[in-house]
């Protein structure tokens, strides 16, 4: 009973999260954040849990700093939904890959797990509005279809990529490319810098 409370709890908190969104019409409030920061208080929330399942998060993130400019309740949302994700859709013990990458204009997200995998003819259905796909008995996790397009959503808006690879059996990665944050100054001097480098 317990476990059907919080899963419940869990879909009730989601819809509230999309609602808010569409009411808001996107109305985020924007800040610098260290991704770094950010990934490292997620993951070590998420670590309990795939512990008690007898899996492994590992996670791989630059020592330095990743200034972003982002929504930190959505930033926050997005990376608890896809770990959940992960978590859920595994076949035994959880295994997920957290992994930031410094490009240096931009910085890759990206968190792959090892899990049942998404068919072909479902992957470019699964970021719309209430999509679920067929999972049979693997698990008996009843959702609303909600996550993946609450993730898309806030990515959209906040002018990041996001691009989902699986295959069934394997798992399934879900990579976002987010823009690394520059303050006004750092970008009149990264500017001056190329235009000398051309002259």
């Amino acid at each position: 009973i317990k476990d059907q409370n919080t899963r419940l709890n869990n879909q009730v908190e989601k819809v509230l999260q999309l609602a808010k969104v569409e009411r808001d019409n996107f109305k985020l409030k924007l800040e610098q954040l260290d991704l770094r920061e950010v990934l490292q208080e997620t993951a070590g929330s998420a670590h309990l849990k795939v512990s008690e399942l007898g899996g492994h998060l590992n996670c791989s993130i630059p020592t330095g700093n990743l200034p972003i400019l982002a929504d930190r309740l959505h930033l926050t949302n997005i990376l608890y939904n896809l770990l959940d994700n992960a978590i859920k859709y595994c076949r035994e013990e959880p295994v997920i890959d957290i992994e930031a990458i410094d490009r240096g204009r931009d910085i890759l997200l990206r968190i792959a797990d090892q899990g049942i995998g998404i068919p072909a003819e479902h992957q470019p259905k699964v970021f719309k509005k209430f999509y679920r796909i067929p999972t049979g008995n693997v698990h008996d996790v009843k959702g609303f279809g909600l996550g993946l397009y609450y993730i898309k959503s806030v990515c959209t808006a906040q002018g990041w990529k996001i691009q989902l690879r699986s295959e069934p059996g394997c798992g399934t990665t879900i990579d976002i490319l987010i823009p690394k944050y520059q303050p006004r100054s750092e970008r009149w001097i990264s500017r001056l810098f190329r235009r000398a480098a051309f002259s």
